[in-house]
């Protein structure tokens, strides 16, 4: 029902004889808080450019569930959508569903993260790979090159899971003194990372690094070691840039987070799936850069 209802939030009404423009969106599961904030700034942006009257959004909810993101978009292509935006559960299970769009002629836009399917009309986001890098370097500058980190996981499978890990891997390469010494699938799950990190604490570990791969699993983390009286001498990152970090950081409790510009690629999205769906020419790719946030700039990305 939750589908329905979001679909038929901006079916606004077209001036008679009018075609409206009429673009699926399908988010992967707006439970997280990045994906809301993503929604909330495409919703804010159609209201601002004033596009009730031209374009209709049928915005949907897959609840993390990669054979529900499928069928939604074969159900969109069924109604005949002029575009399709998919911020993808999974890089390869969500792959089906992108080339059931292309074998439609009908553009099909990821947003935030990707695919492996280069049958993609575009891909707006951020380079995930970058962000491993960003928040791999500041936690090793931070505890002088090297140490013991453990490392929180996301959905394992998803693009952002898969390439902020690569990122990490491939600045280790470049530090001989620390090393990965223990890893948890979490799921970006902040009570799930509380939980992994009061075991890895009990367990007796020697850590001193903990590298989540978003912000909610480094808030979890985070809260685990201060419970545990082991806060003193680790140092902990995220990614995102969620208000909860940025407050963390602020307040000195998070060493650094590296913000994802979740209304920048929403904006984007939108306007790029509403020019391929009018036949315009689009770009490959729209890369919206991550910034590291320290204690030194967070005031800049506090609202």
């Amino acid at each position: 029902m939750l589908s329905v209802i979001l679909g038929l939030a901006f079916c606004t009404g077209a001036a008679a004889g009018e075609k409206k423009i009429r673009i699926g969106v399908s988010y992967y599961s707006l439970s997280a808080e990045f994906l809301a904030q993503l929604r909330d700034s495409m919703d804010e942006h159609y209201r601002d450019r004033k596009l009730g009257d031209t374009v209709d959004l049928i915005v949907l909810d897959a609840q993390g569930d990669a054979n529900k993101q499928n069928d939604q978009v074969y159900n969109l292509i069924s109604q005949g959508v002029d575009a399709v935006i998919i911020d993808p559960y999974d890089r390869e299970q969500q792959v089906p569903a992108v080339e059931a769009c292309a074998d439609a002629g009908i553009p099909c836009i990821e947003m935030n993260a990707s695919t492996v399917s280069p049958q993609r009309t575009s891909y707006v986001g951020s380079d995930d790979i970058v962000s491993g890098r960003l928040l791999a370097r500041e936690l090793l500058r931070l505890s002088g090159g090297k140490g013991n980190i453990i490392v929180i996981h996301g959905v394992a499978g998803q693009n952002s899971e898969v390439m902020r890990h690569a990122g990490l891997e491939e600045v280790l390469r470049e530090f001989p003194d620390a090393k990965v010494v223990a890893e948890k699938v979490c799921d970006w799950d902040r009570a799930k990372a509380l939980a992994a990190v009061e075991n890895f604490v009990q367990s007796g570990l020697d850590f001193n690094i903990v590298f989540g791969e978003n912000d909610e699993m480094a808030l979890g983390a985070l809260v685990a070691l201060e419970n545990s009286g082991r806060r003193e001498g680790m140092f902990v990152g995220g990614v995102d840039a969620i208000p909860d970090a940025l407050d963390a950081v602020k307040d000195g409790r998070l060493d650094c987070t590296v913000f994802q510009n979740s209304a920048a690629q929403a904006r984007k999205a939108l306007d790029v799936a509403i020019e391929a769906a009018q036949g315009k020419t689009i770009d490959a790719v729209y890369d919206i850069p991550y910034e590291l946030v320290t204690p030194a700039n967070v005031n800049e990305y506090l609202k």
